[in-house]
């Protein structure tokens, strides 16, 4: 189980941790830890899309044939391949990075799910939007049909302010989100804070009675 400490992730051990956790939802990953493997996943993402993009224009321009694209499709399914093996252990990290502010990681897993299922659901919407785009080929029609509804702009803003939520648990430090409420929705999200023996309240000194 990956436990990564704050002061004592460098970068090094962040790339480590990160394929030695490949399923690991259950440790915790520290704000270094975190960052700098989306730094360095960002930049390879960024690498191989610059790259490719290149590689298909220079071949689109100069030899517009199909044999042309048929040579660089293993390339292609090299990088969809390793993009689809790189999903789990990010997803992993993430949560293990959640963890390590205080999210539980069964109230991690409601939100990511609740978040992929509202982005399914807009894709839905945004598919029939589209469909019905193609069957009113009049536009009097078109204009009457509906397009945004209260329910849409709903998922849409309680998505953003999830992903928003999430993004800033991945920039606080260890432990900032732990509570020490009893309640029991609060306590299904987030961890019980740790309160040290010496700093639990004393009973009063009988000197310093009245």
């Amino acid at each position: 189980m990956i436990n990564e400490k704050m002061g004592h992730v460098s970068f090094g051990q962040a790339f480590k941790d990160f394929f030695k956790g490949y399923v690991d939802f259950l440790g915790r990953s520290t704000r270094a830890g975190y960052w700098w493997m989306q730094l360095l996943l960002g930049a390879l993402f960024a690498v191989f899309y610059i790259w490719l993009v290149v590689l298909l224009v220079l071949v689109f321009t100069q030899h517009p044939d199909e044999s042309s694209f048929l040579s660089f499709l293993p390339l292609i399914l090299f990088v969809l391949i390793a993009g689809l093996g790189l999903i789990l252990p990010t997803v992993a990290l993430q949560v293990r990075r959640y963890r390590d502010v205080g999210l539980r990681g069964r109230g991690a897993l409601v939100l990511l799910v609740f978040n992929f299922l509202t982005g399914i659901l807009r894709n839905i919407r945004d598919i029939q939007r589209l469909q019905t785009s193609r069957m009113f080929h009049d536009a009097s029609l078109m204009a009457n049909a509906p397009s945004i509804t209260i329910s849409g702009i709903f998922l849409f803003v309680l998505s953003f302010a999830i992903s928003i939520f999430l993004f800033v648990l991945t920039v606080l430090p260890s432990d900032a989100m732990t509570t020490t409420s009893t309640n029991g929705f609060v306590r299904f999200f987030i961890r019980e804070k740790h309160v040290p023996a010496d700093e639990t309240p004393d009973a009063p000194d009988q000197n310093d009675a009245p």
